[in-house]
């Protein structure tokens, strides 16, 4: 899936009113499908930071990418993505990975619904 077919899926045909620095055919990995998330939760639906971050720390791979590390930390702290993949004790958010659709389906569908974030 790319950026521009993940929009429409998040925002159907007002996909071009979320504003971020990638192009439109570029392949959704983990790590920009939080960038993503985190910029239609800031843009769209004028949802405040976290301010506790704390908890997303467990992310041993959150800084691989210091552009996304916040991102990754919202959408992880919010209950909207976790970790990609728990190596013996290590927990990873895995940032490569493409996304899936149901898996995209079903962060769309936390990000829209709160009562069904991973909390």
């Amino acid at each position: 899936m790319n950026i521009a077919e993940f929009k429409e899926r998040l925002l159907g045909k007002n996909g071009k009113d979320l504003r971020i620095d990638y192009e439109d055919d570029v392949v959704v990995t983990r790590k920009i499908c939080a960038v993503l998330l985190h910029s239609f939760l800031q843009q769209i639906e004028h949802e405040k930071d976290e301010i506790d971050i704390s908890s997303a720390m467990v992310l041993k791979d959150i800084y691989d990418c210091r552009i996304c590390a916040n991102h990754i930390a919202q959408v992880y702290v919010k209950g909207i993505m976790k970790e990609g993949r728990i190596l013996g004790d290590m927990k990873l958010f895995d940032l490569d990975p493409e996304v899936s659709t149901d898996d995209a389906d079903t962060y769309i569908s936390r990000c829209k619904d709160r009562s069904l974030r991973l909390l």
